[in-house]
């Protein structure tokens, strides 16, 4: 059983090669799952997705586009969808996102956005040691100023679980700042050693 996980959002900045990756070593992916999301199958051929998501609500969200509908529907992967879209397009491996498990599982009705979602849903399968959060971002001032806070506590939800969480250094999330009382900007800041630490 895979311990290990890779949420794959879909901002190229924060996304690695994945082939120079498969190149260096072949079998880099074995301990992982790797999840998808909503209109990224375009990379499904060149990375080994386990898992598959598309959670909004068809009458609400701009998800018609053909091509992506189709894969949907013939995709092997397993994958995970409101109910309304299992019922307008009949997916043969279609599976109800348990949006009510999770919620009770965790405690909380506190997600604002598909990945914070899929925090929440990793979390509370209760296997995963090692969550790499890939291709998300959140620094543009639109409505990822009110999805970035709840992705930030679920990460650190996740550290206090004692599971380790990694962000790529090209991410803003958990960073991007001043840190208070310093005057020193969060990425300008070296590695946090003892002798760093004493230096401020």
């Amino acid at each position: 059983m895979n311990n290990k996980l890779i949420i794959l959002g879909k901002h190229e900045r924060t996304t690695p090669d994945f082939k120079q990756m498969t190149i260096d070593d072949p079998d880099w992916m074995k301990d992982y799952d790797i999840w998808g999301i909503n209109d990224g199958f375009g990379k499904a051929s060149h990375i080994p997705f386990t898992h598959w998501f598309e959670i909004h609500d068809p009458s609400n969200y701009d998800v018609t586009e053909a091509r992506q509908l189709r894969w949907m529907q013939n995709t092997n992967l397993p994958l995970y969808a409101h109910q309304k879209m299992l019922d307008a397009l009949r997916m043969k491996n279609g599976r109800l996102f348990p949006y009510a498990e999770i919620m009770h599982k965790l405690d909380t009705s506190y997600f604002t956005s598909t990945i914070a979602w899929l925090m929440g849903f990793a979390l509370s399968r209760e296997k995963y040691k090692r969550i790499d959060v890939l291709g998300v971002d959140m620094k543009h001032a639109t409505e990822y100023e009110q999805q970035r806070p709840c992705m930030e506590y679920w990460i650190g939800y996740g550290k206090g679980l004692g599971i380790d969480v990694r962000i790529p250094p090209t991410s803003t999330l958990l960073g991007d700042g001043m840190l208070y009382g310093l005057g020193i900007h969060e990425s300008s800041m070296p590695r946090l050693d003892a002798d760093t630490v004493r230096s401020l």
